[in-house]
């Protein structure tokens, strides 16, 4: 990630994920797998609020929110 550019007031992030991490090995063709993400606003006291990617993470662990991700090869 880049420093934040403090008179833009914005802050950019590029996630990436190895592929090995994201499919496990014996994943094979397409599979269904659970996805939740949150980006969380905190300026180290404490948390002031969130964007959400489906639910089950910020609200306590729940991964029946989780949403899908079609994974294939």
């Amino acid at each position: 990630m880049q420093a934040r550019p403090e008179a833009a007031k914005t802050t950019t992030c590029t996630p990436a994920f190895d592929w090995d991490d994201v499919r496990p090995a014996g994943y094979a063709g397409s599979k269904d797998v659970g996805l939740a993400f949150v980006v969380k606003d905190s300026n180290g006291s404490g948390r002031k609020g969130w964007l959400s990617c489906m639910g089950g993470i910020a609200n306590g662990k729940d991964p029946a929110q989780f949403g899908d991700a079609i994974l294939k090869n």
